[in-house]
């Protein structure tokens, strides 16, 4: 499946604003990225952030497309609630949510957190690994 877009997990941004990964850059580089209102969300509600990684995160607002939380997303969260936990693998609600947002969008999501997301039926999970550095 040729991937030209896709929604970065809050993970990936995280790793970015503490400078321990650079998997950020190359998705920016290689793909047209977003993230969801959930990220922006879970990023804002730290409260520890620098005054660099308070202006990177400035600067993502206006680079990324923020996906919305809207009445698809709802529907496909539920339904990812539903079967996880009618097998026992019930995730986190802010990453179901991300799940139903990335499902309503038929985009794949990046993050490290892999294991975690591949539980999702239909959800195309792209690892770090994956993005080659460009």
């Amino acid at each position: 499946m040729a991937v030209s877009q896709l929604i970065i997990d809050t993970d990936i941004i995280i790793d970015y604003l503490r400078r321990r990964a650079h998997v950020l850059e190359s998705a920016l580089r290689q793909y047209e990225c977003g993230i969801t209102a959930i990220t922006w969300y879970e990023l804002n509600a730290i409260p520890t952030h620098s005054p660099r990684q308070q202006r990177l995160l400035g600067e993502f607002g206006s680079l990324l497309s923020i996906y919305p939380f809207d009445f698809q997303a709802a529907i496909e969260a539920a339904i990812v609630w539903r079967r996880l936990q009618q097998q026992g693998l019930k995730i986190g609600v802010p990453d179901t949510l991300i799940a139903g947002i990335c499902l309503a969008n038929s985009l794949p999501l990046l993050t490290k957190n892999s294991q975690h997301f591949k539980r999702i039926d239909g959800l195309v999970v792209l690892t770090p690994e994956q993005i080659a550095p460009a």
